[in-house]
C-alpha cells in the first residue's frame, strides 16, 4: 500500500478540463465507489522533474484505490474502507491510498477482502484516525487459509462480478448486494470465526438490519456454491 501523488500545489498541476487536456489522467478519492469507479476528468499537466518520476511510477499499472479520509456518515453500515479500481493510465493523488500487483488476481482478492463486512469491522475497532493510511492497511488480519485458492479465486471471481455490475450501474437495493454478502461468508469463513461472534460483528455493522443480513451470509455452505 502506498500513498497517492501529492503534488504540493494542485492549482498548479491539476487541472479539468474536456477531452482537448493533454495531461496525464489524476485519480483522486473522489472518483471511487465501492467495487468501481465514477471517474471525473482531471489531469496533470507540465509536471516538474520529480513528479513527473513520481507519476512515471504509476503509470502502466492497474491500481487498487482506497479511499483516503474516511466516511462520515452515521449509518452504522457505511464503510470506513471505500475501495475502487483506477485504470492503468491515471495515477493516484494523495487523496488515495492504492495498491499495485503483478497479478491482476491479486488486486481482486484484494479488492474483496477490502471491502468485507468483517475487514471494515476490524477497521473501525483498531483505529479512530480519519485518516485511512497505508501502516493500519498492513495491519488487516489475513489468516493464511484465505489466501488458499478454494478462498482467495472464489473472492477474486464474486469481486470481478460485482465490480460488472457496478460499471452497470446497478441501483442500490435495500439489502446489501447478494455477491457482497457472498464475499463477506468467504471471509468470515476463512478467518474461522465462530457463528456467534459472526453475528456479534453483523450487529455492530448492520444495526436494525442484522437480521435480516446476518441470515443471507448461509454460514456453512459449500464455497462451491458460492462460484458455481
Amino acid at each position: 500500500m502506498l500513498y497517492g501523488l501529492r503534488t504540493g500545489n494542485n492549482k498548479k498541476y491539476l487541472f479539468r478540463s474536456g477531452p482537448e487536456e493533454k495531461g496525464i489522467p489524476a485519480f483522486g478519492g473522489e472518483d471511487i465507489v465501492p467495487f468501481g469507479s465514477r471517474w471525473k476528468p482531471k489531469y496533470l499537466v507540465d509536471l516538474d522533474e520529480r513528479l513527473s518520476a513520481a507519476a512515471a511510477e504509476q503509470i502502466g499499472k492497474r491500481k487498487l484505490a482506497v479511499q483516503r479520509i474516511r466516511t462520515n456518515s452515521k449509518d452504522p453500515w457505511s464503510r470506513w474502507l471505500e475501495v475502487g479500481l483506477a485504470s492503468a493510465e491515471a495515477v493516484c493523488l494523495d487523496s488515495v491510498t492504492f495498491l499495485t500487483a503483478d497479478e491482476e488476481e491479486l488486486l481482486w482478492f484484494a479488492l474483496g477482502l477490502l471491502s468485507s463486512t468483517p475487514m471494515n469491522q476490524y477497521h473501525r475497532l483498531v483505529t479512530t484516525d480519519v485518516n485511512v493510511k497505508p501502516t493500519f492497511l498492513r495491519r488487516l488480519p489475513v489468516p493464511v487459509r484465505l489466501l488458499e485458492d478454494e478462498y482467495r479465486l472464489a473472492i477474486a471471481d464474486l469481486a470481478r462480478t460485482r465490480a460488472d455490475e457496478v460499471a452497470q450501474a446497478e441501483p442500490p437495493g435495500e439489502q446489501a448486494p447478494e455477491r457482497e454478502r457472498e464475499i463477506d461468508r468467504l471471509v468470515y469463513e476463512g478467518i474461522g470465526i465462530e457463528p456467534s461472534v459472526v453475528r456479534a460483528v453483523e450487529a455492530r455493522h448492520w444495526g436494525g438490519r442484522a437480521n435480516i443480513e446476518f441470515s443471507r451470509l448461509r454460514l456453512g455452505g459449500a464455497t462451491a456454491a458460492v462460484v458455481a
